[in-house]
């Protein structure tokens, strides 16, 4: 593996091929990784049973590091921004029902991973 900054970038790309994995095995439809708007990024943007969702994905080498956890406000905020941004872009109708999410990954490239699936919210898209 890279050493130094490269490494957290590895690990994140890793991590976000696992989620995405994931979640298509529970009948997601990824349409969108890696989404980047001025105002912040969505890791995985998805679709199933007609609701958008949208995922922050923490990958962490050990769980002994917080992973849902270290999404913060200011983080939820850009993320919030940035899901905006995406249905402007997108031009989805303002009644599409939408969620929030994180992804857990905890685990590394070679070795075994748990994942986990946490909403943060569901809404309405008449709050944007």
């Amino acid at each position: 593996m890279a050493q130094g900054g490269n490494t957290k970038l590895t690990l994140g790309r890793w991590g976000e091929e696992q989620a995405a994995h994931y979640i298509r095995g529970l009948g997601f439809n990824v349409l969108e990784r890696n989404f980047f708007a001025r105002v912040g990024e969505l890791d995985i943007v998805a679709q199933r049973h007609g609701v958008l969702n949208f995922f922050e994905v923490k990958t962490r080498r050990n769980a002994s590091h917080g992973t849902h956890e270290s999404v913060t406000a200011g983080k939820r905020h850009r993320f919030a921004c940035a899901v905006r941004v995406y249905l402007q872009r997108r031009r989805v109708p303002h009644d599409h029902p939408c969620q929030c999410g994180v992804i857990t990954v905890v685990g590394f490239p070679g070795g075994p991973c748990a994942i986990t699936l946490w909403y943060l919210s569901t809404f309405d898209l008449t709050w944007f």
